[in-house]
């Protein structure tokens, strides 16, 4: 996606997330680094926006801020290095320790009895176990 070229999205963005006329002129400003954030197949992205682009815009400047460009070079550099590509050893470490916490909350129960600690113990486990599945 070339970062001066216009596509005719139509009226969505105004309507639904509530945005004005100034307000979306600006977010058309910024859509490059959106583009590439959200979009990590860019070829197949680009086939669908060919019917969209209705033109382009000429460059307002040549000298991109500091700040953008030093974005811009660190997200090249993590792809390089692989960091966008899903590890499936992380998700299957991840359930591992959301299965650990269940069983150990049981156990506690089943190990402890009913009392009212054991319970509030268990019931610290388990809430533990449930916040990291969010």
């Amino acid at each position: 996606m070339s970062a001066y070229r216009l596509y005719d999205i139509g009226p969505w963005p105004l309507t639904k997330l509530n945005l004005n006329a100034n307000c979306f002129s600006i977010c058309v400003m910024c859509h490059q680094d959106a583009f590439v954030a959200f979009h990590p197949d860019k070829t197949k992205v680009k086939k669908y926006l060919k019917p969209l682009c209705i033109g382009s815009l000429a460059p307002e400047s040549s000298v991109k801020s500091e700040i953008v460009s030093d974005m811009r070079c660190l997200r090249t550099k993590a792809e390089e290095m692989g960091l966008f590509q899903p590890r499936m050893g992380f998700y299957a470490a991840h359930l591992a320790h959301i299965l650990a916490l269940e069983v150990l909350g049981w156990t506690v129960l089943w190990y402890l009895g009913a009392g009212w600690l054991p319970y509030l113990l268990t019931a610290a486990i388990l809430t533990t176990a449930q916040v990291c599945l969010r």
